[in-house]
């Protein structure tokens, strides 16, 4: 078994390489790291996870989430409808912090790596990125806010502006 860095984004561009993100449905990883186990869980438009496998996500000590509603290449981003609303929900939900990541990549990339260390220096243990565009943010945002708990904050990363808490 090969040995990758978990440092900075070219571990994750490393792992996308290897098991590329899925571009419909949702796929769950385990990595293993120096101190702990994460749980990777990435979501795009269609089905979701089983209970079982949330359950089996949400007992490892790290968990971030991703949720795919920025299109490749060109196209309208997803709509939160467009996703399995039960596991989406989960991954708002379960969260401590929530990052919409609303410039176009790689626009804002190092700060939403910075966010995600930070947040996890920090002793946050479930992490939530939803990835979309500017035209859908506003909708991402509500939702967010809508279905979070109260002690969890929404920092937003545009592209027009500097991102700020919600």
């Amino acid at each position: 078994m090969q040995t990758i860095s978990q440092d900075g984004p070219i571990f994750l561009d490393v792992l996308h390489a290897l098991v590329p993100p899925p571009q419909s449905g949702a796929q769950f990883r385990t990595i293993c790291g120096q101190a702990k186990a994460l749980a990777q869980v990435l979501l795009a438009p269609g089905s979701g996870m089983s209970r079982a496998h949330r359950k089996m996500a949400a007992a490892h000590p790290l968990v971030r989430c991703l949720v795919r509603g920025d299109p490749e290449g060109s196209g309208l981003a997803a709509l939160p409808e467009h996703f399995h609303q039960i596991t989406l929900r989960w991954m708002i939900h379960r969260a401590d912090k929530i990052a919409v990541w609303s410039a176009p990549f790689p626009e804002r990339a190092e700060d939403v790596w910075r966010w995600d260390a930070e947040s996890l220096g920090a002793g946050m243990r479930f992490l939530t990125t939803i990835e979309t565009n500017e035209d859908r943010a506003p909708e991402w945002i509500a939702l967010a806010n809508r279905w979070k708990r109260k002690v969890c904050s929404v920092e937003v990363f545009s592209g027009q502006a500097a991102g700020g808490i919600q």
